[in-house]
């Protein structure tokens, strides 16, 4: 809970593209290091972690459309916001019939490295 009250500042500070990139790495790396998990309990520490990046990322992403986008276009932006959580379960359905069913669930969570190998790139 603290995080998503520091993200305002942070925000602020550094920038909201910066900021919302960071939520985004932050999920992107526990939830690729899920697959590197041992045991139960560190499994549940990496989703949680990883839930972090997911909420700040969702509350930042909401902000940067009403700021980012013209009045006129907002409410389409905020659209296709709320409807890539439904092209993602697709796009996780697809990779799950094709690599997990081959390669099980580690490589399932090593697929969300990509956004984070890609950001570090740009850096």
């Amino acid at each position: 809970m603290g995080t998503f009250v520091h993200l305002g500042p942070i925000s602020d500070r550094f920038g909201r593209t910066k900021a919302l990139a960071a939520t985004i790495l932050v999920y992107a790396v526990f939830t690729g290091a899920a697959a590197f998990s041992t045991d139960i309990w560190m499994l549940a520490i990496f989703r949680f972690l990883a839930g972090i990046g997911v909420g700040g990322e969702w509350a930042m992403a909401g902000t940067y459309v009403s700021e980012a986008w013209p009045e006129d276009r907002r409410k389409m932006g905020a659209g296709y916001l709320q409807t890539g959580y439904y092209f993602g379960f697709f796009v996780a359905a697809a990779l799950n019939f094709t690599v997990g069913a081959t390669f099980g669930w580690r490589a399932m969570f090593l697929c969300a490295w990509s956004p984070s190998s890609s950001r570090s790139r740009r850096c």
